[in-house]
C-alpha cells in the first residue's frame, strides 16, 4: 500500500510518496498535481517550476522506481485524468491564443501507459481549421466562463447566472475530435 503527501511551496508542492510495507520514502518537488491510476500502480505528476523551466508531465512506477517524462515544456499542465479502470492518461497544456484573454488549451492523450502499445495524442484547437472559432479549450475558470456567456447582460442577470454555474457550464458543448469543448 502507498500513501501519498504534499506540502504546498511557492510553485507547486513537495509530494512524498511512501510505500507502506518498505517504509521507503520517495520525494517529488514542485508538483502542481497529480493522479494515481484507478487499476494500476502509476503516479502521473504535472510539473510546474517558478521560471517554468522544468514543467511537464511525468510519470512514477512505484514498484520499480522508474520516473519518466512523457511531456514537457514551459507551458502550464492541468486536469490530470486517468480513464477509469484503464492506463489512459489525459492533461491540458497551456499555450498563448492571440484571439482570446488568457491561455487556451492543447489536449494530451496517452493510451495503453505502460503498454508496447502506448500511443500518445496531441489536440490543438487553433491548429484545426474545422475547430470553430467562436469555441476553445479552457481549463475550468467559473467566474471567466459565465462572464463570457453572459455577454451583455444586465448585472442582476449575470449574477444570477454566476450562482447557477454548474449548470451554466453544462450547457454550451461541443465535441470535436473526440474532445467536448465549451464556449
Amino acid at each position: 500500500m502507498l500513501l501519498a503527501v504534499g506540502l504546498r511551496g511557492p510553485a507547486g508542492s513537495t509530494l512524498i510518496v511512501r510505500h507502506l510495507a518498505t517504509g521507503r520514502d520517495t520525494t517529488f518537488g514542485n508538483v502542481a498535481e497529480f493522479a494515481w491510476q484507478d487499476k494500476g500502480r502509476l503516479l502521473a505528476i504535472a510539473i510546474a517550476t517558478e521560471d517554468k523551466t522544468g514543467n511537464g508531465v511525468q510519470l512514477f512506477d512505484p514498484e520499480t522506481g522508474a520516473l519518466r517524462v512523457l511531456d514537457s515544456s514551459s507551458s502550464t499542465y492541468s486536469g490530470l485524468a486517468w480513464r477509469k479502470a484503464a492506463a489512459d492518461l489525459a492533461v491540458l497544456r497551456s499555450r498563448t491564443d492571440d484571439r482570446h484573454d488568457g491561455p487556451t488549451h492543447v489536449a494530451l492523450a496517452w493510451t495503453h501507459v505502460g503498454d508496447a502499445n502506448e500511443t500518445r495524442r496531441t489536440y490543438d484547437p487553433t491548429a484545426d481549421s474545422t475547430f470553430p472559432a467562436t469555441l476553445r479549450t479552457v481549463a475550468y475558470r467559473e467566474a471567466v466562463v459565465v462572464r463570457r456567456w453572459v455577454g451583455g447582460v444586465s448585472r442582476r442577470r449575470a449574477s444570477w447566472f454566476r450562482s447557477r454555474c454548474t449548470a451554466a457550464v453544462e450547457a454550451p458543448r461541443t465535441e470535436v475530435a473526440g474532445i467536448t469543448v465549451a464556449a
